[in-house]
């Protein structure tokens, strides 16, 4: 199975917040060859500027930073982008008023027919009716193959 993570769930890996452990979860059957999850490049300047704006405001060490950094790229999904990506997510952001980067991941989701799982409550909420396959990483049960 094949599954797009987000980098709101992929960042839970590294940092203990609330679904942490569900996320680890997820990362467990990726390394285990269990599950196959794919993201867009974006994610890897997506987790650092949370990162960065994590250390600016005191809730995380540079080293720490540095250290999550490492582990997204080494854990980091394989990377799927394409200009056919950018122009559906440009259309889904547009039409949706949903944030382009956000979009792009739905869009990666949409075109290779598999489900989207974000910690991200705001766009679940935002696109949960009209795409069935956005997940909240809260409700998502990992099926054991």
């Amino acid at each position: 199975m094949t599954l797009v993570l987000d980098t709101s769930a992929i960042l839970k890996w590294v940092l203990n917040e609330e679904d942490s452990e569900k996320a680890r979860r997820i990362l467990d059957a990726y390394l285990d060859g269990a599950l196959e999850l794919i993201a867009p490049s974006l994610v890897f300047p997506e987790a650092g500027n949370v990162l960065c704006r994590m250390v600016r405001r005191g809730k995380l060490s540079r080293q720490a930073a540095r250290a999550c950094l490492r582990m997204v790229v080494e854990y980091s999904p394989a990377n799927e982008d394409s200009s056919d990506l950018y122009e559906l997510s440009l259309d889904l952001a547009l039409e949706h008023r949903q944030s382009y980067y956000d979009c792009l991941f739905l869009a990666l989701a949409r075109a290779q027919k598999c489900k989207l799982v974000t910690a991200d409550e705001k766009f679940f909420r935002g696109m949960r009716r009209a795409f069935p396959e956005i997940q909240l990483l809260r409700d998502y049960v990992l099926r054991s193959s």
